[in-house]
Protein backbone atom coordinates (compact mmCIF):
# COMPACT_ATOMS: atom_id res chain seq x y z
CA UNK A 1 0.00 0.00 0.00
CA UNK A 2 1.39 3.13 -0.93
CA UNK A 3 1.69 6.09 1.47
CA UNK A 4 -0.88 8.16 -0.22
CA UNK A 5 -3.29 5.37 0.01
CA UNK A 6 -2.56 4.89 3.91
CA UNK A 7 -2.93 8.73 4.76
CA UNK A 8 -6.08 8.54 2.96
CA UNK A 9 -7.54 5.95 4.32
CA UNK A 10 -6.28 7.39 7.60
CA UNK A 11 -8.02 10.68 7.56
CA UNK A 12 -11.81 9.21 6.39
CA UNK A 13 -10.89 7.26 9.90
CA UNK A 14 -9.98 10.44 10.99
CA UNK A 15 -12.98 12.73 9.50
CA UNK A 16 -15.87 10.07 10.51
CA UNK A 17 -14.78 10.37 14.22
CA UNK A 18 -14.44 13.71 14.23
CA UNK A 19 -18.04 14.03 12.61
CA UNK A 20 -19.43 11.86 15.37
CA UNK A 21 -17.49 14.06 17.99
CA UNK A 22 -18.63 17.65 16.41
CA UNK A 23 -22.76 15.97 16.60
CA UNK A 24 -22.38 14.38 20.00
CA UNK A 25 -20.97 17.84 21.20
CA UNK A 26 -23.72 19.56 19.42
CA UNK A 27 -26.42 17.00 20.96
CA UNK A 28 -25.09 17.77 24.51
CA UNK A 29 -24.92 21.27 24.44
CA UNK A 30 -28.79 21.53 23.46
CA UNK A 31 -29.20 19.22 26.35
CA UNK A 32 -27.87 21.77 29.14
CA UNK A 33 -24.53 20.68 29.47
CA UNK A 34 -22.81 23.84 29.93
CA UNK A 35 -25.84 25.77 31.07
CA UNK A 36 -27.02 23.55 33.62
CA UNK A 37 -23.98 24.16 35.59
CA UNK A 38 -24.02 28.03 34.97
CA UNK A 39 -23.74 29.65 38.91
CA UNK A 40 -26.91 30.50 40.46
CA UNK A 41 -27.73 33.50 42.88
CA UNK A 42 -28.39 31.95 46.21
CA UNK A 43 -28.74 34.88 47.80
CA UNK A 44 -32.23 35.60 46.50
CA UNK A 45 -31.75 38.90 45.06
CA UNK A 46 -33.56 39.76 42.09
CA UNK A 47 -32.02 40.16 38.59
CA UNK A 48 -31.32 43.63 38.02
CA UNK A 49 -33.16 44.77 34.83
CA UNK A 50 -31.54 46.43 32.15
CA UNK A 51 -33.14 50.37 32.15
CA UNK A 52 -35.94 50.94 30.00
CA UNK A 53 -35.03 53.24 26.85
CA UNK A 54 -37.03 56.37 27.92
CA UNK A 55 -35.15 56.27 31.28
CA UNK A 56 -31.70 56.20 29.62
CA UNK A 57 -33.21 58.75 27.60
CA UNK A 58 -34.43 61.48 30.33
CA UNK A 59 -31.34 60.68 32.43
CA UNK A 60 -29.02 61.39 28.70
CA UNK A 61 -31.18 64.78 28.36
CA UNK A 62 -30.72 65.68 31.97
CA UNK A 63 -27.13 65.18 32.47
CA UNK A 64 -28.28 62.75 35.58
CA UNK A 65 -29.97 59.84 36.05
CA UNK A 66 -33.72 60.40 36.82
CA UNK A 67 -35.84 57.89 38.74
CA UNK A 68 -38.28 55.95 36.58
CA UNK A 69 -41.33 57.14 37.81
CA UNK A 70 -40.57 61.46 36.62
CA UNK A 71 -42.88 63.11 34.25
CA UNK A 72 -40.25 63.31 31.61
CA UNK A 73 -39.43 59.32 31.47
CA UNK A 74 -43.22 58.86 30.74
CA UNK A 75 -43.00 61.82 27.64
CA UNK A 76 -40.27 59.63 26.44
CA UNK A 77 -42.09 56.51 26.40
CA UNK A 78 -44.72 58.66 24.94
CA UNK A 79 -43.08 60.47 22.35
CA UNK A 80 -41.12 56.92 21.34
CA UNK A 81 -44.38 55.02 20.73
CA UNK A 82 -46.40 57.88 19.01
CA UNK A 83 -43.06 58.46 16.70
CA UNK A 84 -42.67 54.53 16.34
CA UNK A 85 -46.18 54.33 15.13
CA UNK A 86 -46.35 57.19 12.69
CA UNK A 87 -42.70 56.27 11.07
CA UNK A 88 -42.83 52.66 10.95
CA UNK A 89 -38.87 52.55 12.84
CA UNK A 90 -38.54 50.83 15.95
CA UNK A 91 -38.52 52.59 19.07
CA UNK A 92 -35.01 51.66 19.66
CA UNK A 93 -34.19 53.06 15.93
CA UNK A 94 -35.69 56.60 17.25
CA UNK A 95 -33.84 56.94 20.14
CA UNK A 96 -30.88 55.84 18.16
CA UNK A 97 -31.42 58.44 15.29
CA UNK A 98 -32.30 61.41 17.91
CA UNK A 99 -29.19 60.42 20.31
CA UNK A 100 -26.87 60.55 17.39
CA UNK A 101 -28.40 63.61 15.83
CA UNK A 102 -27.66 65.36 18.87
CA UNK A 103 -24.12 64.27 18.50
CA UNK A 104 -23.54 65.24 15.34
CA UNK A 105 -24.73 68.72 16.01
CA UNK A 106 -22.65 69.17 18.91
CA UNK A 107 -19.50 67.78 16.72
CA UNK A 108 -20.08 69.10 13.77
CA UNK A 109 -21.95 72.47 14.11
CA UNK A 110 -21.25 73.03 17.92
CA UNK A 111 -24.85 73.65 18.03
CA UNK A 112 -26.41 71.92 21.09
CA UNK A 113 -30.30 70.06 21.18
CA UNK A 114 -31.85 68.52 23.53
CA UNK A 115 -33.22 65.05 22.99
CA UNK A 116 -36.83 65.96 23.90
CA UNK A 117 -36.85 68.83 21.91
CA UNK A 118 -36.13 67.03 18.65
CA UNK A 119 -38.66 64.64 19.55
CA UNK A 120 -41.07 66.81 19.93
CA UNK A 121 -40.52 68.42 17.13
CA UNK A 122 -40.91 65.44 15.13
CA UNK A 123 -43.81 64.60 16.97
CA UNK A 124 -45.35 67.74 15.45
CA UNK A 125 -44.32 67.67 12.46
CA UNK A 126 -45.48 64.00 11.82
CA UNK A 127 -48.48 64.94 13.76
CA UNK A 128 -49.70 68.28 11.57
CA UNK A 129 -48.40 66.82 8.35
CA UNK A 130 -49.25 62.84 8.04
CA UNK A 131 -45.68 62.37 6.74
CA UNK A 132 -44.22 58.74 6.28
CA UNK A 133 -40.65 60.31 5.94
CA UNK A 134 -38.45 58.48 7.43
CA UNK A 135 -37.38 59.64 10.66
CA UNK A 136 -33.63 60.45 10.23
CA UNK A 137 -34.19 62.67 7.42
CA UNK A 138 -36.18 65.12 9.72
CA UNK A 139 -33.65 65.12 11.86
CA UNK A 140 -31.12 65.81 9.17
CA UNK A 141 -33.32 68.33 8.04
CA UNK A 142 -33.49 69.92 11.34
CA UNK A 143 -29.78 69.92 12.36
CA UNK A 144 -28.91 71.46 8.62
CA UNK A 145 -31.21 74.31 8.81
CA UNK A 146 -30.72 75.03 12.43
CA UNK A 147 -27.21 74.74 12.14
CA UNK A 148 -26.67 78.03 9.64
Amino acid sequence: MTLHARLDRRNRRFGGALAVLLCLAWCCAGCGGAASRAPVDVTGSPTPTPPSLEYVLASLDEGYQVTEDTIRVKRYRYLLKDLSERTGETEYEIANHTVQAVNHSRESYGKEFKIMDLMERAHDFYKATGSKEKYSYFLAAIIIREAK
